[in-house]
């Protein structure tokens, strides 16, 4: 409803409600059928004062039509073909009962799927085809207050950050595993490997070790979070597809979100629990660089998980580029191979890789730190002299380190700078390759025209008044690729048509093919059922082939699961927060959203 879409098609509405609620439901589908929408539900369980609120009945059975056409006649047709409804029985439990295959024993079923086959053949051979009507037009509204949108007008970009920001904290927070699991891994890492480290001496040995929990807190930390920071997409590519949001709105809201929950909150942590079980200088100077170089190690990991994701648009291959990525920084960065040893062709990839410069940096804060980084620096226990200067104590002097691990020494503020650039260049092309992928909308029917414009008998007006549009199916059907069997096909093949203005009940027992076609009409057929099938036939709307994604601008499709309906609610609700305006109104987009809930009688996810 909030949509404002042409179509509402709802599959199993009532599912899950008691009789109060589930009749108020229909009475409410009812009111915005009278309105000029095309309401098509379906429904195997309706209670028997539902049955006048029908328009249209459609009987499905085994993924054919037995009947479809008017409810006060549909009675009576099965009567003609001999089949007369007993006295005191609701005329939809009698109809579903009609298209129910009886498997009990196998002398039921034989007899059932011969009356099925008869009802089946007997409404094929009196309706061919079924011909088109030319749909009413509706000027008015009574829902017109609701909702008024412009489609065409993508909400602004602070609107954006707004509501996605707040539906992302929502998801967030609701998911508690996924925040257990990033704070526990980067804790379980600060205490397993601070307490690796602890202690450490100022010996040969020692120094050895402070090198490699340097590089511990380089690499492993930033892998954590490269992990943790792998998202699936579909969502974002589906509310782009719908004009809801743009790539600028999906990353910084997904950041924003997480800012005081994740990004601002694990780096110092992390830090504080490293930090001192390693024992490293206890300086303010040198905790803070450490502590700024933590940040920009967590914002790099995170960002570059947003640009994997931005080019692979997939979580798995998003994960293998970021394993490929990371162990290019493991050879480059300097540790294992001092960056002095490597061959030239693969030396120069220490500087696109931000570990180097977060290794780099950290390494001299603690050899050489801030305050003298042109002497050299610290001097560790030689065994030898006392003197720094003495060539017996030079491997224990900053300075030594930081020449054998191949890193200049004034190198603290340079890679601060660096690493801040690195992430800023990764957030650009992660939006720019968002923003410019194209979208790829998949055709519905074998041989359809995707249009460069809208076709003139549907247009996509701005105006708040539902636009009348008649669907029609022709021969439209299912079958599975390479095969020629009835039993093969999902679907089909139907004739049959849906007006506006009426309220049309899909019936039939459970299996029957509603829950597909509907999701046929509204082109959001599941992507494995496509690879499968081959579409046979045609949905005409207002005798007009469209394709998929203009489909899904006037058709909105509500499932019956219970966690898609979760889910569901969750984006609908903010996916209106874009587009309700602010002003204008005579109450606020919430008010609004919340009127509804009202008349509904429903609980609507805040």
């Amino acid at each position: 409803m909030l949509s404002d879409a042409e179509i509402l098609l709802c599959d199993e509405p009532t599912t899950g409600h008691d009789a109060a609620t589930a009749l108020q439901v229909m009475k409410v589908l009812k009111e915005l059928a009278q309105n000029g929408l095309t309401v098509v539900i379906s429904i195997h369980a309706p209670r028997s004062d539902m049955w006048h609120l029908f328009d249209h009945i459609a009987l499905l059975s085994r993924r054919s039509v037995l009947y479809s056409g008017l409810r006060e006649v549909s009675t009576s047709y099965f009567r003609r073909c001999g089949y007369e409804m007993p006295s005191l029985v609701s005329p939809a439990e009698y109809l579903v009962d009609l298209a129910a295959l009886d498997t009990r024993t196998s002398q039921c079923e034989h007899d059932s799927t011969a009356r099925l086959e008869y009802l089946r053949s007997h409404w094929a051979s009196k309706h061919p085809s079924h011909q088109s009507e030319k749909p009413p037009t509706y000027t008015t509204s009574a829902l017109s207050g609701v909702s008024e949108r412009n489609t065409s007008q993508p909400p602004t970009l602070m609107r954006e950050l707004r509501v996605l920001t707040a539906r992302n904290m929502k998801m967030f927070i609701r998911d508690p595993k996924a925040l257990a699991g990033a704070w526990g891994g980067a804790m379980a890492m600060a205490v397993v490997n601070g307490w690796v480290f602890m202690n450490m001496d100022r010996s040969e040995e020692g120094i050895r070790s402070l090198e490699g929990s340097l590089w511990y807190a380089t690499e492993l930390y930033g892998y954590l979070i490269f992990l943790t920071a792998l998202v699936e997409i579909k969502l974002f590519d589906h509310e782009r597809q719908d004009g809801i949001t743009s790539a600028a709105g999906f990353l910084l809201s997904r950041r924003a979100s997480k800012l005081l929950l994740e990004d601002l909150t694990i780096p110092p942590c992390f830090t504080f629990i490293y930090y001192f079980f390693a024992g490293y200088k206890h300086t303010a100077r040198q905790f803070f660089i450490f502590l700024v170089t933590m940040f920009l190690s967590h914002f790099n990991a995170i960002l570059f998980a947003g640009l994997s994701t931005a080019i692979s648009l997939h979580f798995l291959l998003a994960e293998f580029l970021g394993n490929l990525y990371f162990t290019l920084q493991m050879v480059a960065a300097g540790y294992f191979i001092p960056s002095t040893q490597m061959p030239v062709y693969i030396g120069w990839l220490r500087w696109i890789t931000h570990t180097f410069y977060t290794f780099g940096a950290l390494a001299a804060n603690e050899c050489i730190g801030a305050e003298s980084p042109s002497g050299v620096g610290q001097f560790y226990d030689c065994p030898y002299s006392n003197n720094p200067s003495d060539p017996s104590c030079k491997q224990y002097t900053g300075a030594y380190i930081m020449d054998s691990l191949g890193l200049p020494h004034n190198w603290i503020w340079k890679p601060v700078v660096i690493l801040c650039a690195i992430a800023s260049i990764c957030y650009i092309w992660a939006g720019l390759i968002l923003h410019y992928n194209p979208l790829k909308p998949v055709t519905g029917h074998a041989g359809e025209r995707v249009e460069s414009i809208d076709p003139p008998e549907i247009r996509f007006s701005p105006t708040p008044s539902p636009q009348a549009i008649a669907i029609t199916l022709q021969a439209y059907g299912l079958k599975e690729k390479g095969q020629s069997s009835k039993r093969s096909s999902l679907l089909g093949p139907i004739s049959t048509g849906f007006r506006p203005g009426r309220l049309t009940a899909v019936m039939g027992a459970s299996g029957s093919g509603k829950t597909t076609l509907l999701s046929a009409l509204s082109g959001r057929l599941a992507t494995s059922t496509k690879a499968r099938y081959q579409f046979i036939g045609s949905i005409m709307y207002n005798n007009t082939c469209l394709p998929e994604y203009k489909v899904r601008l006037v058709a909105s499709l509500v499932n019956h699961a219970v966690a898609y309906m979760h889910i569901r609610n969750n984006s609908e609700y903010f996916h209106d927060r874009l587009f309700l305006p602010t002003v204008g109104l005579k109450y606020s987009p919430f008010q609004t959203l919340m009127g509804v809930e009202h008349k509904m009688q429903l609980t609507f996810t805040k």
